[in-house]
């Protein structure tokens, strides 16, 4: 079975008012797998990945399949209070991040989509292998409304163990990534 998910380690840039930036980064994912029970299940693995790496883990919106053939999405705050998260580890919303982190962290021309291993693109047979981030429903609303086209592609699947932080050199791995 193909699973996607993409995740944002974000280079931190100097600047005076570097304390509301987490020099540590943060990760940001799209909540694509399912329905809320299952997104539920990836915000929890993905809790456990940021608070592992000490990064930010940017709140992404639920994503809602109410209307057939239409993704809607359901701002995270709208659904939980981020603030009781922030007591576990570093949090912030999908819209503070746009608005207030990602022009200086993560400036429109280094936008990288991270994914597992390279495939075949189901729509442009002739696209190069790679991320294909944004292809079908949700991935493409979901990045569309985070306000995301990413210009190049990362693959992680050279890390042993993936995202499993115990796994020997793991942890170091994704710090270099």
């Amino acid at each position: 079975m193909w699973i996607l998910s993409f995740l944002l380690f974000g280079s931190i840039l100097s600047r005076s008012d570097a304390a509301e930036i987490d020099p540590k980064g943060y990760v940001i994912y799209c909540p694509c797998m399912g329905r809320f029970g299952n997104q539920v299940d990836q915000l929890l693995g993905t809790i456990s990945f940021a608070k592992g790496l000490d990064r930010t883990l940017v709140l992404p919106p639920f994503i809602d399949f109410a209307k057939p053939g239409k993704a809607q999405m359901i701002p995270f705050e709208d659904v939980y209070q981020p603030k009781f998260l922030s007591q576990y580890l570093k949090v912030i919303t999908l819209t503070e991040f746009k608005r207030d982190i990602a022009p200086t962290v993560w400036p429109k021309e280094s936008r990288k989509a991270l994914c597992w291993s390279p495939r075949e693109s189901f729509y442009e047979k002739n696209a190069p292998s790679g991320c294909h981030a944004k292809e079908g429903n949700p991935f493409g609303p979901f990045w569309d409304y985070a306000g995301v086209d990413f210009v190049d592609d990362e693959f992680y699947g050279k890390i042993e163990g993936g995202y499993d932080l115990s796994t020997r050199g793991a942890k170091s791995a994704w710090n270099e990534l």
